[in-house]
């Protein structure tokens, strides 16, 4: 919510008759946000300096100029692999944006590696998979999910 600080608006204690009515501070909040969100949202509308921690669906932590880019298989392959930890940790599929690979759940790294290969005709296996998501997240710091670009 971060429009709201953005706004400068303020949640506060009132005492008295206005504290008996709190639809009129809800109003206020919810128009707050309202008029925040008018302006550009940096998590929807990116900044001028998006390009440079983003690739695909990753994310990363540091710019990528100092790095190697990854390619599409490797940014499919992170998806593929982070949902499946998801679905085998919890049977859900819920995510945040930049939100890092789970530890948790199977990483299924076959099935990942077979629908990469399928999908865009590349050779992978369960091997390369592992060793292309380990080297990813060593040499990117901190890489997270997004929505694909």
């Amino acid at each position: 919510m971060w429009p709201l600080a953005m706004s400068g608006y303020s949640v506060r204690v009132l005492k008295g008759p206005k504290k008996q009515f709190p639809l009129p501070n809800l109003a206020d909040l919810l128009l707050a946000f309202a008029d925040a969100l008018d302006g550009k949202v940096p998590e929807l509308d990116g900044g001028p300096f998006l390009h440079r921690f983003t690739f695909a669906c990753l994310h990363f932590e540091r710019p990528l100029e100092r790095r190697r880019m990854p390619d599409v298989p490797t940014a499919l392959l992170f998806n593929l692999v982070f949902f499946l930890r998801k679905w085998t940790a919890s049977g859900s599929a819920f995510w945040s944006v930049g939100e890092p690979m789970p530890n948790d759940g199977r990483p299924c790294y076959d099935a990942a590696a077979a629908l990469v290969s399928a999908t865009l005709r590349c050779d992978m296996d369960a091997h390369k998979a592992a060793r292309l998501l380990t080297s990813l997240q060593r040499a990117g710091g901190r890489v997270g999910l997004m929505d694909w670009n």
